[in-house]
């Protein structure tokens, strides 16, 4: 099996989301990537179970995708496997610091990434909002849709960013005392809600 860990010492993001580059960390803990067939089997019964109108296609001609698990981040998701990054970035609220632990990856359809910072003891609309300013800010692009939503009964935004560029496709979460950016950047050569939908809608939470 091609090893999960195929990290190279190359430019990786310097903003929230994956925009600018910036130095890259190789990954150093064996068990941030979890892979097996027990796992496989679990994930898929969790998203019908979830979904149980839906049919999870993996489209093996876009980009091979597997389900990862993080113990320390609390979460699950299915992710296109290419090159790999672990990274931190930091936000201010006030006098108040986010530090997000950036997990990516990186493919020729775009890059997909959960983000998870220790939520401070704040009002839910207060960190939301510094979020999307960071954004915003770090990006140049603009934000033209927003809708409330709530994954595991956790509740979050779903956001559409968008400039000639491309686009970003981002949920904003709070659970598991901590904040989520989930989120993926495709190119405007290589928009496909299909691909955006289908990462954001597999992420879980896998503790409370």
């Amino acid at each position: 099996m091609k090893s999960l860990l195929n990290l190279l010492s190359i430019s990786v993001v310097n903003c929230l989301l994956f925009l600018t580059d910036a130095s890259a960390q190789r990954l150093n803990q064996p068990t941030f990537f979890e892979e097996g067939r027990e796992q496989f089997e679990e994930l898929i019964q969790k998203l019908e179970q979830s979904q149980p109108n839906a049919e999870l296609t993996i489209d093996e001609s876009i980009q091979q995708w597997h389900p990862i698990t993080s113990e320390d981040g609390g979460f699950s998701v299915w992710v296109p496997l290419g090159i790999l990054f672990d990274d931190t970035e930091t936000i201010q609220i006030g006098e108040t610091p986010l530090i997000f632990r950036i997990l990516s990856s990186q493919v020729s359809t775009g890059k997909f990434v959960v983000a998870y910072a220790d939520a401070p003891n704040l009002p839910t609309d207060q960190l939301f909002t510094a979020v999307k300013d960071a954004l915003v800010q770090r990006t140049a692009f603009e934000i033209t849709h927003v809708e409330s939503i709530t994954v595991d009964g956790n509740i979050g935004e779903s956001l559409i960013l968008r400039s000639d560029a491309g686009q970003i496709s981002t949920y904003i979460l709070l659970g598991n005392s901590r904040l989520y950016v989930v989120g993926v950047r495709q190119s405007q050569e290589n928009l496909s809600s299909e691909v955006a939908n289908r990462f954001l809608s597999s992420f879980q939470f896998t503790s409370n």
